[in-house]
C-alpha cells in the first residue's frame, strides 16, 4: 500500500515500482551528507528511461533519488571513486 508522499519525501524511490520506465519520480531538493550514505546506484539512459538516474541509499535505509547534474552530487561521485 502506497500513501501520498510528503513534500520532503517526494523523491523517495518506490521499491514496488516496476522497471517499466524511470525508477525515480523526482529528485531530493536537499544536499545529503556524505557520512549518511550507505550505497550509490547510477542508472544510465536506457530504452525505458531517457535520463540518467542516481539513487542513494542512506544508512537508515531510506532511498532517495538525486539530480545527477547538481555539483554536490558530482563531487560525491568523485569522492566515492577515490
Amino acid at each position: 500500500i502506497l500513501s501520498k508522499p510528503r513534500h520532503e519525501d517526494a523523491a523517495i524511490y518506490t521499491a514496488l515500482q516496476p522497471r517499466l520506465g524511470c525508477r525515480c519520480v523526482g529528485t531530493s531538493p536537499q544536499k545529503l551528507k556524505p557520512n549518511s550514505v550507505r550505497k550509490i546506484e547510477v542508472f544510465p539512459v536506457c530504452g525505458t528511461c531517457r535520463r540518467m538516474e542516481i539513487r542513494i541509499t542512506l544508512k537508515r535505509g531510506r532511498v532517495v533519488c538525486v539530480d545527477p547534474n547538481k555539483e554536490w552530487v558530482q563531487q560525491l561521485l568523485l569522492d566515492v571513486q577515490k
